[in-house]
């Protein structure tokens, strides 16, 4: 009897299924990691972009599958930030002030199209440097638009969106309402509770993300290397997302 299978039979006899269940989810997240290690990683240039509405575990799951691969892992929000910084953007393109606006954290729909247009162009230059350098990285952000990155002229090799979600239903609103909660921005405590009395336009700005990927689905029916993937984050850990990630990857090439 291998070792694997013995930990099968132990943890079933003492936890049952759920336990049994645990451990091959386990081994499967480890054998997605071995295979795309074996294969020699990921494909040079290979490009994650992990985007969702606030709380949705973007962070958190960006940062461990970058880790998982060993490549780069890019917060857009610092980009945001950047360009916020940037007084002679507002100056030639009075759309730029949407970064500026008091409401840029917690956007209408419309004023998140306008963040999203106005970011593409930063994200497509460093996604673009870092593929002709041969540089694997996961981008992580809401205002990353798989839309108007492919059609900004993003190099069409080895790219992987992903969407996550919480589901619409109370339970969804609720788990979004305790992650934001339990979220330690920076100690900004007025910005946290800026967020969690506004998840209705938080859940609007979901809208506008699954319209951009239905757009992105309808555009590469025929490419079989950029891939999409939404996943539904209400009642999974942070851990098994990425471990779908992962799965997700390992068929890509």
């Amino acid at each position: 009897m291998s070792l694997q299978t013995a930990i099968i039979v132990v943890t079933s006899a003492i936890s049952g299924v759920a336990g049994t269940l645990a451990i091959i989810s386990y081994f499967t997240d480890k054998m997605d990691f071995f295979f795309i290690r074996l294969r020699g990683g990921v494909p040079k240039g290979f490009l994650v972009f992990i985007t969702g509405t606030n709380g949705v575990g973007k962070t958190t799951v960006s940062k461990k599958v970058a880790r998982k691969l060993g490549i780069e892992y890019i917060n857009v929000n610092h980009l945001r930030e950047t360009l916020r910084a940037e007084e002679h953007l507002f100056q030639s393109n009075y759309r730029y002030s949407i970064l500026k606006s008091s409401s840029y954290l917690l956007p209408s729909s419309e004023e998140f199209k306008i963040q999203c247009e106005v970011m593409s162009p930063a994200i497509k230059q460093l996604s673009i440097y870092l593929q002709n350098m041969g540089e694997s990285s996961v981008f992580d952000g809401i205002n990353i638009s798989p839309a108007r990155l492919l059609v900004s002229g993003l190099s069409a090799h080895y790219i992987l969106f992903v969407n996550l979600q919480v589901s619409e239903d109370k339970q969804g609103k609720e788990k979004l309402l305790e992650r934001l909660n339990s979220k330690n921005i920076e100690n900004k405590v007025k910005e946290r509770n800026s967020y969690l009395n506004n998840i209705d336009k938080i859940m609007a700005t979901r809208h506008v993300i699954d319209e951009d990927f239905a757009t992105v689905n309808e555009k590469i029916t025929s490419n079989h290397n950029i891939h999409t993937k939404v996943i539904d984050t209400t009642n999974i850990s942070a851990e098994k997302v990425a471990g779908m990630i992962m799965s997700e990857i390992r068929k890509i090439r």
